[in-house]
């Protein structure tokens, strides 16, 4: 396995760094957001990347968008919020895991989708050292009554419309909104859109 740690290796990080190492994975230490994409795209590649909350997390993720790869974020309980509401606008609504007090007495992991995530937030304010692992795109929908909708089984094109017309929004902003109730990040929408336009 092969880490990359962006940002300090204090704390959290340190501690995980160090039972990543006594395990035998490969472990890369970036400095800042701009080294680690370097690494990244150097062809090392990484299996997992964990990030410094003290970083531009947004900038680091808007980068990270496209690769198909775990992210760890460390996050401080009153930032999360905001967190998930990046992630969910960078990255569409992908499968997530919030993991609270990791190791403690009170340790609890909160599964689901990015939005889910983000209204059981909303009604229990999070508290305590949080972990956000964020999982490559599934392309599945958020929930099976989502499956069910014919839009959701209409090509992407054709649903975009849809969204345009009954929205008076323009493509673009049609497109983010199909995006995320398929739970695909923009630029895997724009792909399929180019794909499914003539159908």
């Amino acid at each position: 396995m092969r880490l990359l740690i962006v940002g300090g290796l204090q704390g959290q990080i340190g501690a995980a760094t160090k039972i990543a190492m006594d395990r035998g994975a490969k472990v890369t230490h970036a400095a800042d957001i701009d080294q680690a994409m370097a690494e990244l795209r150097s062809g090392r590649g990484a299996d997992l990347v964990m990030a410094d909350v003290t970083l531009d997390i947004g900038r680091l993720v808007r980068a990270l968008a496209a690769e198909p790869r775990t992210l760890a974020l460390y996050e401080a309980p009153h930032r999360l919020l905001e967190s998930l509401e990046d992630a969910l606008e960078i990255l569409g609504n992908r499968p997530a895991v919030i993991a609270r007090e990791v190791t403690k007495m009170y340790e609890e992991f909160v599964r689901g989708h990015i939005e889910d995530l983000l209204a059981a937030m909303r009604k229990k304010p999070p508290r305590g050292e949080i972990t956000l692992l964020i999982a490559p795109p599934d392309g599945q929908p958020q929930h099976a009554a989502d499956a069910a909708n014919p839009r959701n089984a209409a090509p992407l094109a054709r649903h975009v419309e849809e969204i345009m017309k009954e929205r008076g929004v323009d493509r673009k902003a049609a497109l983010k909104l199909a995006a995320r109730e398929r739970g695909l990040t923009r630029r895997e929408a724009y792909k399929q859109l180019l794909i499914t336009r003539d159908e």
